[in-house]
């Protein structure tokens, strides 16, 4: 898992995500039955894959990706502060931010890493 500071792409094994990267390019990686949609209106998505040890909420506005949200999942050992700490921790760039998001009401944590 890296993320380039400069430009916000997001790597994980062989995924690429990256700002403005369009719903159709997410969903070319992904086997229908992989990627479950989980809220559409007129202008926002919400997607959700598990891919090995951390699921993926992908959040598109207009078709372009917005908001990447990493929840550690499993027996891989990986905690919420690893992945931040991997990400380069808490910190607003140029192209968006990486944060840690604790959602009280919901009751979760999760790592955003959220594009202009």
């Amino acid at each position: 898992m890296t993320i380039d500071l400069n430009t916000g792409k997001f790597v994980y094994n062989n995924f690429h995500f990256y700002p403005q990267m369009r719903i159709d390019k997410i969903k070319s990686y992904f086997a229908q039955s992989q990627l479950e949609l989980r809220l559409k209106n007129d202008k926002w998505e919400t997607y959700k894959t598990t891919i090995e040890h951390y699921i993926f909420r992908f959040i598109v506005f207009d078709g372009a990706i917005k908001i990447v949200e990493i929840f550690p999942v499993g027996n891989g050992g990986e905690t919420l502060e690893d992945t931040l700490s991997v990400l380069g921790g808490e910190r607003v760039y140029h192209w968006g931010q990486v944060e840690l998001n604790n959602d009280l009401k919901a009751g979760y944590k999760s790592v955003l890493i959220k594009y202009n």
